[in-house]
């Protein structure tokens, strides 16, 4: 069940009396300087709780018109610039368990949040998409453990929650890499083993 209309209310109640830090905000390009989004922490105005979000302001850099807004619930994040044949994609979740991905062309977020009283989400941390983009491998971990990798189908997208191909952990000292579109390689600094897994 997706609970991100759920997460999108709560979470502009918990930061409305909350303190923008505009000193701190951090302003990202895509590649290619099209587009770029602006990170601005927001200081809880809760006693004594130390706690942050971000404000995410996603632009179009030829006409500086602000194209989409949202609420991410941590003030680390992780994020990258997709571009596909037919459209572009930046995938920063609102939810730091959850998923979410901008469709720059349409100006559309998408999102998808989970239930953190019943289950525990993944969180995104690098991505590492395949040569044809058919395909992201994305590094991250559940809270508290150890880090690991989900492979995710990308044709379905913007639909999320994305189809998992393959979830591998724990993930030390693994390098991750592509050799083609349909083979990922896993590399370890320490043992210099390798394994390679097809999706053929």
């Amino acid at each position: 069940m997706n609970y991100i209309d759920l997460f999108r209310r709560e979470i502009v109640e918990d930061v409305a009396q909350g303190t923008l830090k505009p000193d701190e905000k951090e302003t990202i390009y895509s590649p290619d300087r099209r587009y770029y989004f602006e990170a601005t922490p927001i200081q809880s105005a809760v006693p004594n709780l130390n706690w942050s979000a971000l404000q995410i302001e996603i632009f179009d850099s030829t006409t500086t018109e602000r194209i989409g807004r949202f609420i991410r619930n941590e003030d680390v994040y992780s994020y990258y610039w997709l571009d596909l044949p037919q459209s572009r994609y930046l995938f920063l979740s609102e939810d730091y368990m959850g998923e979410s991905v901008f469709d720059l062309n349409q100006k559309r977020l998408y999102g998808y949040a989970i239930n953190h009283k019943e289950e525990e989400g993944f969180i995104w941390t690098e991505f590492i998409p395949s040569p044809d983009k058919s395909k992201i491998a994305i590094i991250g971990c559940y809270w508290g453990s150890d880090y690991g990798v989900i492979v995710y189908d990308l044709k379905a997208l913007p639909s999320l929650p994305l189809p998992r191909l393959l979830e591998f952990t724990p993930l030390k000292r693994d390098n991750v890499s592509w050799l083609t579109d349909s083979k990922l390689k896993f590399y370890n600094e320490s043992s210099h083993e390798e394994r390679v897994i097809s999706f053929e």
